[in-house]
């Protein structure tokens, strides 16, 4: 009997053993890309926030009607053809058998549904406000209809806000959605630890063949240094944003690749310009002058940058190579803020977020203000904080960065400087022109080439006499790779996708 029952426990030892080794095997197999980002993302809701670390996870969860491709020519995605009835109407073609992480089949009425919703959110209405009327004509057809004209609405159906939601899982998770994201897109949510990680596995029934790696680490590291250190111990395959400062060692290390490209993305100091003495329109134009960005150029982000002119990008439509920054010149500041009687009477704090190039920034700013008479202090705050803490209109000066993810000027200038946008996340300058409004209203409002490039050069001059913020420069983005993942493509508009790569 005693022989018996060892025999017993020896297989059942010898089947977790094998078990064990199976299992091994198994996950050994699996293909896991782990990824390092600087901040977690804020919701995983497209119309509940408008922010890169959130959008850069978004697009690997769903899908748009629309994609904009490496040439910035539209193509299709989720729908497979469309028309423009008139310059006010447009006609989606949905593609068949698409199915959402919830086994729910795409239709027209979550189509319908996205919209609707996107034109009641606050924080995303504006970037398809025109947006008048959306139905269903069929299962698969989908008729938009705009109250006016939109020259950038194809690339605005592109935008990550736009991104198509199932009806049935937003109404089922309600306040929760956020966290319990449901898309059509290669990859779903599978494990959120807030301030660590994002899990994302892949979506075997992706409509496009599934992706070629099976799991998607999202790391959250704040520390640049650490996401170098990172990639070079294997912890990491891929590390996006290097710092400038450790540029060159993820160039000289044999195993690892730095991918740059020159993007759509302008780094900017901006004011509160409801808050005295940032109302004052020559106390902004003297901190202008006292604002010398070459040096943070050269210090801080080592000429991987370029110096910026205007709010709108190199290389996006509607930019205007003419206009002309304003020069560093700490004399005229210092004379301007003595004809407003603010001689060495001026204390304020510079906000931005926990980054650390973004803090090197406020360092130099901070240097560059204490040489004509300005005291200023930093506070570095946790991404999230800073974003409600800006919404809240809490800051007096800040250092931070817009990306122009569609291509066309009216990305780069509607959210951020028209009144009809606020509370968007581009508006934390509070900045308020009805000549700005208008222009910028009638450059969407016509499809005249022309017409438009006009009304964008004025609104870049206005923009420039104003100083709700001033440009500092044009970044380059970077990601640092390990050799061994593939077909990776890094994109200028900031958010990059990890569909194709291979390990």
């Amino acid at each position: 009997m005693k022989k018996s029952l060892f025999g017993i426990f020896t297989s059942f030892l010898l089947l977790i053993s094998c078990g064990e080794k199976n299992n091994t095997t198994l996950n050994e197999n699996r293909k896991i890309l782990n990824v390092a980002q600087s901040a977690d993302a804020k919701s995983l809701d497209p119309h509940a926030t408008n922010d890169s670390p959130s959008a850069g996870v978004m697009i690997q969860i769903y899908d748009a009607l629309v994609s904009v491709d490496e040439n910035l020519n539209i193509v299709p995605n989720l729908a497979e053809s469309w028309k423009e009835i008139s310059p006010t109407k447009y006609q989606f073609n949905l593609k068949k058998g698409v199915l959402f992480h919830n086994g729910e089949e795409l239709k027209a009425s979550d189509v319908v549904f996205t919209f609707n919703r996107m034109l009641s959110s606050p924080r995303v209405s504006h970037i398809v406000g025109p947006m008048k009327t959306i139905k269903a004509i069929s299962d698969y057809i989908v008729e938009i209809e705009l109250s006016n004209p939109f020259a950038p609405m194809l690339y605005h159906l592109a935008h990550p806000a736009s991104l198509i939601l199932n009806e049935k899982a937003v109404i089922q998770n309600r306040d929760s959605y956020g966290q319990n994201p449901i898309g059509t897109g290669p990859f779903q949510l599978s494990n959120w630890i807030p301030g660590d990680k994002i899990i994302l596995s892949k979506n075997n029934n992706y409509f496009k063949n599934p992706a070629k790696v099976d799991e998607i680490n999202i790391k959250v590291v704040n520390e640049a240094t650490n996401r170098v250190i990172g990639l070079e111990t294997g912890e990491l395959d891929m590390s996006i944003n290097i710092a400038p400062i450790d540029i060159n060692q993820v160039k000289s290390n044999k195993d690892l690749i730095l991918l740059e490209d020159t993007g759509f993305g302008m780094n900017y100091l901006g004011f509160n310009t409801l808050k005295a003495p940032f109302n004052n329109k020559n106390i902004r134009k003297a901190i202008a002058y006292a604002i010398n960005s070459e040096d943070i150029i050269e210090a801080v982000v080592l000429n991987s940058g370029t110096k910026a002119n205007s709010p709108v990008p190199k290389g996006v439509f509607g930019y205007d190579k003419s206009i002309e920054p304003i020069k560093w010149n700490p004399n005229l500041s210092k004379e301007i803020i003595k004809s407003e009687n603010l001689e060495n009477k001026i204390k304020t704090k510079i906000w931005t977020n926990d980054d650390a190039t973004r803090l090197q920034i406020a360092q130099i700013v901070q240097s560059q203000l204490k040489d004509v008479g300005i005291e200023s202090s930093i506070e570095s705050l946790e991404w999230g904080a800073f974003l409600e803490g800006t919404a809240r209109e809490e800051h007096e000066i800040i250092i931070l960065g817009w990306g122009n993810v569609t291509g066309d000027a009216d990305y780069s200038l509607y959210p951020v400087f028209n009144t009809a946008t606020d509370p968007s996340a581009g508006r934390r300058t509070i900045y308020s022109n009805t000549i700005v409004d208008q222009l910028l209203n009638s450059a969407r409002e016509t499809t005249d080439r022309e017409v438009r490039l006009n009304a964008y050069s004025k609104v870049q001059e206005i923009i420039k006499e104003d100083v709700p913020l001033i440009p500092l420069y044009y970044p380059k983005y970077n990601v640092g790779i390990n050799k061994k993942v593939k077909n990776f493509k890094i994109s200028p508009m900031g958010h990059h996708s990890f569909y194709e790569i291979e390990l």
